[in-house]
């Protein structure tokens, strides 16, 4: 029996909503980095604070996180927490990758973590941090938090946010 050839790929997902939280600092420089990023579908960004998030997304409110993101597929699924951001990577085809070791490891509950050094580092941060095994990783990502917890700068401080 031989390999029967597709006509046309399937498409899993056709838009990926991100709402997120206009008034934190944090999520607006998560924002400005997904929105620069090429993605495989196209991101549409809406802010929690616009009325047409209501009218859109109806009960979405109960779904909010202190995240202050959230991801919702063309058909209606609700990403929150870590899904929040692991959808996120996956809608851009250089970070899928993390997408995949974040969904199917112990780094899943570090997500947001991961999301956050990201979007602070980039293409090279992602290729070094994609050199640690999940051990050594999860000890990154807690002395990443422990040595912010230490200061109380503006930069510290959304770096314990990024913790939590």
């Amino acid at each position: 029996m031989g390999i029967r050839r597709l006509s046309q790929p399937r498409v899993l997902m056709n838009k990926l909503y991100v709402l997120y939280d206009a008034q934190s600092d944090t999520v607006l420089r998560w924002y400005a980095w997904l929105y620069a990023q090429p993605a495989s579908f196209p991101l549409e960004f809406v802010p929690f604070q616009a009325s047409e998030q209501v009218a859109r997304f109806g009960d979405i409110e109960r779904f909010r996180a202190e995240d202050g993101l959230l991801a919702v597929s063309d058909e209606g699924a609700v990403y929150a927490g870590p899904g929040a951001f692991i959808m996120c990577l996956y809608a851009l085809p250089d970070y899928q990758e993390w997408a995949f070791r974040l969904s199917i490891s112990s780094l899943q509950a570090n997500a947001r973590r991961v999301f956050d050094l990201l979007t602070t580092g980039g293409k090279k941060t992602s290729r070094l941090m994609g050199k640690l095994d999940d051990e050594k990783l999860l000890w990154l990502l807690q002395y990443q938090c422990s040595a912010s917890s230490s200061g109380t700068s503006d930069s510290q401080r959304q770096s314990i946010n990024a913790c939590r």
